[in-house]
């Protein structure tokens, strides 16, 4: 991932400097798929047969709140980054 200073630094070469609070306006927010895994099994926990998945542009966050009163012996979360639409992520 990018960080924003690098982002700035380069853009400054080719265009005007711009304020950092503008850089993360204009970057995308890339979305993540995060999915509860039974580390007994090794398969993501399922609703009616239907793996769960949550999608989010926090995946930290929501890992965390997905791990939220479950022992974490038992219990993993994955998190993979959701392709856009026309490309890869």
């Amino acid at each position: 991932m990018i960080s924003i200073q690098h982002l700035t630094h380069t853009l400054s070469r080719f265009v005007l400097p711009l304020p950092e609070s503008v850089v993360p306006a204009m970057m995308p927010n890339p979305l993540f798929a995060i999915r509860l895994i039974n580390r007994a099994t090794g398969e993501p926990h399922k609703v009616a047969g239907i793996p769960l998945t949550v999608f989010s542009h926090d995946p930290d966050e929501t890992a965390a709140d997905l791990m939220r009163n479950r022992d974490a012996r038992n219990w993993a979360t994955a998190v993979e980054p959701v392709a856009a639409r026309g490309g890869a992520a």
